[in-house]
């Protein structure tokens, strides 16, 4: 079977199966390609915060080659993201890890990954907070949002090592990214559940 009709066989059944929203498979297939013409090419290591359904970071690893770590803590969609790269013969360059953003952002993948992908993660300054320790400088933050975006402080994402977000319109939303100018201090990101409690920054 063409590996475009294997990806959209998966995620057809993720939408069965209510791992993702009720958008059409079409809609999530347009949104995830707009992502990877953002990333532009290959990645040495994209990690997807908070996979869920899986839907983006399978279509983004669909164009993007490189390897691919997708952090889910939910064993039930964890399972499902472990049989589509099965489905997908992706075996050799993708892992699930069932396990909380937190201890993604303080494992060996510390520094290290190209791009961090979050979508539908959490308020923009836990979604900066947990992801910038993970990038190597240089490396980006990519988030969505909606079409008419707000700006996220500079001064609240330098905070954790970031450069200015900057927005991408795209069809029906936009995509943000955020470059790592020198990686995260070592504090970041805080303990227990500080920064859900206690966010470095507010978006108006």
């Amino acid at each position: 079977m063409p590996a475009d009709d294997v990806l959209r066989r998966v995620l057809e059944r993720h939408r069965t199966l209510g791992s993702v929203g009720r958008a059409a498979v079409d809609v999530h297939l347009r949104h995830g390609r707009a992502i990877a013409d953002v990333i532009g090419g290959p990645v040495e290591l994209l990690v997807a915060q908070g996979s869920g359904g899986g839907v983006t970071v399978l279509v983004v690893g669909h164009h993007v080659a490189g390897r691919m770590v997708l952090v889910e803590r939910r064993r039930r969609r964890a399972d499902a993201l472990e049989l589509a790269l099965t489905e997908l013969g992706w075996r050799d360059r993708a892992e699930v890890r069932t396990e909380d953003v937190t201890e993604t952002a303080r494992s060996l993948l510390r520094g290290r990954a190209d791009v961090v992908l979050a979508r539908s993660f959490g308020p923009p300054a836990v979604v900066a907070e947990y992801g910038a320790p993970l990038l190597r400088p240089g490396g980006r933050l990519i988030v969505t949002g909606p079409p008419e975006p707000r700006p996220w402080p500079e001064e609240g994402l330098a905070l954790v090592g970031l450069g200015p977000l900057v927005w991408h319109r795209t069809d029906g939303g936009s995509i943000g990214t955020a470059v790592s100018v020198g990686g995260s201090p070592d504090g970041f990101p805080r303990s227990g559940d500080r920064p859900r409690r206690a966010p470095l920054f507010t978006v108006d």
